[in-house]
């Protein structure tokens, strides 16, 4: 036996009162009820309701719960004029009885892909407006992601109100920069790392390096591998001498 299947008393009820016009609606739902074919009113759930058959009808079965989904918003004009991208975990409620009962209906009957994009679009609008008061850097950075959060809520409501929709919550997940700043952030940060991979090596390692990159320089410009040995040599014997202190033990005198 199937345990998501109603229990047979809750079917013999609903079998014994369908006749007589009453039906059951599931919890964070509501149904839409026609009078001589026109919407006329709501019913909420969960529990059983009742129609009067001689004059209404069941409409469209709406949710009213909470639902979440998450968009991606590209090309958002920022302060200083870069175009980032934002992508919000988005949770909205819908309210038939805060819209037109035919526009309810229609959202009933709307595949889910098609009412989050009207959302997305109203959220966008709001978004517009918002980033362009903030730099690229301070959004890239996450600086300012509690401000837009609660900008965002205050001003999409305000588009969506007259559609019964309520967003909850509004979260950033991730920023896509555009392409001229991610190529600058790398290389900030590939600076960064090659100035902490020189700290690690010793004076000696570095002056070594620079006398090699001295010696190719002297041969790419045609003096002799001689010269240029000897004044890899004449280097290394100054370091070996800075290097040097009283503590050095002496050399034994071949």
């Amino acid at each position: 036996m199937d345990n998501t299947s109603p229990p047979p008393l809750f079917r013999f009820l609903e079998w014994l009162g369908k006749p007589f016009g009453y039906y059951y609606i599931p919890e964070n739902h509501a149904r839409l009820i026609r009078r001589m074919e026109q919407y006329h009113h709501v019913h909420r759930g969960p529990g059983f309701r009742r129609i009067n058959r001689l004059m209404e009808t069941l409409g469209p079965l709406v949710r009213t719960g909470f639902q979440a989904f998450s968009h991606q918003f590209d090309n958002l004009p920022t302060q200083d004029g870069l175009q980032i991208g934002l992508r919000f975990a988005i949770n909205y409620t819908f309210d038939p009885e805060k819209t037109k009962l035919t526009t309810a209906a229609l959202f009933a009957n709307m595949p889910r892909e098609v009412f989050c994009e009207i959302i997305a679009n109203r959220m966008r609008r709001a978004l517009l407006n918002i980033l362009a008061t903030y730099s690229a850097e301070e959004v890239c950075r996450g600086q300012v992601f509690d401000n837009i959060e609660k900008q965002l809520l205050e001003n999409a409501n305000q588009l969506l109100t007259f559609l019964g929709i309520t967003i909850s919550s509004a979260l950033a997940l991730q920023v896509i920069p555009p392409e001229k700043l991610k190529a600058r952030f790398e290389g900030v940060a590939q600076r960064r790392i090659n100035i902490e991979a020189t700290r690690d090596y010793q004076s000696s390692e570095v002056n070594r390096a620079l006398a090699a990159e001295l010696i190719e320089g002297i041969a790419d410009h045609g003096v002799s591998a001689d010269h240029a040995s000897f004044n890899f040599n004449e280097m290394l014997k100054d370091e070996e001498q800075q290097t040097r202190t009283f503590l050095s033990p002496p050399k034994k005198k071949k």
